[in-house]
């Protein structure tokens, strides 16, 4: 199963959209499964029902930041390459889906207990969130990729 096909298959069974792409793209990083999860599960929902940044992207930004990013605090060096590939995720995310925020993509106020009923009526996250999983993965394992010639 390539890594596209476990994170859509994790959604599926009930993971947050958050948390299907940290804990797919992570697999590597020497934390089990349930920690990966668990780290990522505050996030989903538009960043936890706030109606805020897709979980999706949120994920994929973990992901980056894990693999990618930098831990000394005035690595400026660090901070500027982080910021050039996480850049370049959310610009290629927003032209796919056409916003970085949840109710936006998705068409409903997930911060509202009549928002996610609606939501849930439509199948939104069946018919819609799954595709933004879906393409999200994508992204990120086409900016993960090594080029040619190096890393």
């Amino acid at each position: 199963m390539t890594p596209v096909e476990l994170c859509v298959r994790r959604f599926l069974d009930g993971a947050s959209c958050t948390q299907a792409l940290f804990s797919t793209f992570t697999e590597d990083s020497g934390l089990d499964l349930e920690t990966r999860l668990r780290l990522a599960s505050a996030f989903g929902s538009g960043v936890r029902l706030t109606d805020g940044p897709c979980g999706a992207l949120v994920g994929a930004l973990l992901v980056l930041g894990l693999r990618e990013g930098y831990s000394e605090p005035r690595d400026v060096d660090g901070r500027r390459a982080l910021h050039v590939v996480s850049g370049r995720l959310t610009s290629a995310f927003t032209e796919l889906h056409g916003s970085v925020l949840c109710r936006e993509i998705n068409g409903f106020d997930l911060s509202t207990e009549q928002g996610r009923a609606d939501a849930n009526r439509a199948r939104v996250r069946t018919l819609r969130c799954v595709e933004v999983v879906r393409g999200t993965a994508e992204l990120l394992e086409t900016i993960l990729r090594p080029t040619k010639g190096g890393s």
